[in-house]
């Protein structure tokens, strides 16, 4: 599976395609169809101030340098991980992102209907999709005899450091 979006110089979805809107479908959201987010700021979509500062270190690195830049991150719904690769590319005044499937694996077979009831509401880092519960960050994958829920959306110590590493070469 392989998608694609291209921003503007306002940092708003100019196009999307390759299998956009069949992720879209797959996952449930008719509002993520390309029809309905071009021509909205990337930033109607990011959550937390932790990825729209990760996101805009990635697109000034871009702009600034004139080079790609390829980045990993999760994808996961409750009941799937999901491991994407994102490759950054100047694109005229924009940028061209794009996201290639790595790998997919099931959380727990329990379809797509998961109940909130006795799941573990915490904090979960937007790229690596890891919670912190009672100060440590636990990866769904590795516990899934429970459902975990993010009661909010921000990057881990770990992803920022890998990211700042990762800018620096």
């Amino acid at each position: 599976m392989q998608s694609f979006y291209r921003l503007d110089e306002r940092e708003r979805i100019a196009e999307c395609g390759g299998d956009w809107d069949r992720f879209a479908l797959d996952n449930g959201s008719t509002r993520s169809l390309s029809k309905a987010v071009q021509g909205r700021p990337i930033w109607d979509f990011v959550e937390g101030i932790g990825m729209s500062s990760y996101l805009g270190a990635i697109f000034f690195h871009v702009r600034r340098t004139g080079e790609g830049f390829e980045s990993s991150y999760r994808c996961d719904s409750p009941y799937r991980a999901r491991r994407f690769r994102m490759r950054t590319e100047p694109c005229g005044k924009g940028l061209l992102l794009i996201h290639c499937l790595v790998w997919s694996a099931v959380i727990r077979d329990i379809g797509e209907d998961v109940s909130g009831e006795g799941a573990v509401s915490a904090p979960r880092c937007s790229v690596c999709c890891r919670f912190l519960v009672e100060g440590a960050w636990i990866d769904p994958v590795a516990d899934p005899g429970r459902v975990f829920m993010p009661s909010e959306h921000c990057v881990c110590p770990d992803c920022k450091a890998a990211l700042r590493v990762q800018l620096a070469e």
